[in-house]
């Protein structure tokens, strides 16, 4: 009985000491976080800077194009005919709908 109620106190002891080391560790670690934070935002706030300088000193140079620098590899056209129909529905309103020009689609394959 003596043995078995000192065994609890050393593990509860234990348990305590441990629970006291991890709340270090939180400790260190939120302290850690926040020195991160700390130095993201400086670096964020470096980065505005840098571009918000070079935003300053930027010079638009407009280049025309001549027509021997011009050279075309292919050109293409695609093109998906559709018939239009207008119609006046049951309450005599008029109405458009436009359908494909031929068949295509999923059922096609």
């Amino acid at each position: 009985m003596f043995s078995s109620a000192a065994s609890r106190r050393r593990q509860t002891a234990a348990a305590q000491a441990e629970i006291q080391e991890t709340e270090a560790e939180i400790a260190q670690l939120q302290t850690e976080i926040a020195n991160l934070k700390d130095e993201l935002e400086r670096a964020a706030g470096d980065i505005t800077t840098e571009w918000a300088a070079a935003l300053k000193e930027l010079d638009t140079i407009q280049v025309a194009p001549k027509r021997t620098d011009v050279d075309v590899n292919l050109v293409g056209l695609g093109w998906a005919p559709y018939w239009e129909f207008t119609y006046e529905d049951a309450r005599g309103r008029q109405r458009t709908e436009t359908v494909p020009a031929f068949p295509f689609g999923e059922d096609d394959a």
